[in-house]
């Protein structure tokens, strides 16, 4: 996600008639689920794609140096398409890596050639079946969903944790350094 200059950003709760300072985590959460979810199959493919420009066309502030693998993740109700995202990195000879949610515990990342190959999961999101023996692969970058972001980083989830246990357990381990952490969203899921 890129601010635009001299753009200010408007909570997707704000009208013009009534601006909303504070909103909750749960209304913020009910009004951007509804925004998103009220693109056509259309628009979330043309914003994805151009998300994907984005991101390569700032490729080098955003990826590391030198990076073998990537987290992608299985998107629903109207989350940014990792598809095309899948494609590229494919092409560039990338480890493509999806999350497998075991518990409450960090999420499990394990390699996927395909979408075809994830099964329906947890929260009903498409996730990998593990080869039996292979353990989880820490990804060098995980590009990650969410409901909400802000300018400095933090974002709002559905409220599982997963994603910021994965985060917590890669920094206790010293290996946050070595993970780099995207989120993909609209314009509109960037709030103050």
């Amino acid at each position: 996600i890129a601010r635009k200059s001299g753009h200010r950003w408007r909570s997707p709760l704000e009208s013009p008639k009534r601006p909303v300072l504070n909103p909750t985590k749960p209304e913020l959460r009910k009004a951007i689920l509804a925004k998103r979810q009220s693109l056509t199959a259309g628009e979330v493919e043309l914003r994805s794609q151009q998300i994907l420009k984005q991101l390569l066309a700032n490729a080098a502030v955003l990826l590391p140096a030198h990076y073998a693998s990537i987290a992608l993740y299985s998107p629903i109700r109207g989350e940014v398409d990792t598809r095309p995202f899948h494609a590229h990195f494919q092409q560039q000879g990338k480890r493509l890596l999806f999350p497998l949610v075991v518990g409450n515990l960090p999420l499990e990342f394990h390699e996927v050639a395909d979408f075809a190959q994830l099964r329906g999961g947890s929260f009903g999101i498409g996730e990998p079946l593990p080869v039996a023996g292979t353990a989880s692969q820490r990804p060098d970058v995980i590009l990650t969903p969410g409901i909400a972001f802000t300018e400095n980083a933090f974002r709002l989830g559905f409220g599982a944790g997963h994603y910021d246990r994965t985060a917590a357990q890669l920094l206790e381990d010293g290996r946050r350094a070595k993970t780099r952490f995207i989120g993909l969203a609209y314009d509109f899921q960037l709030v103050p």
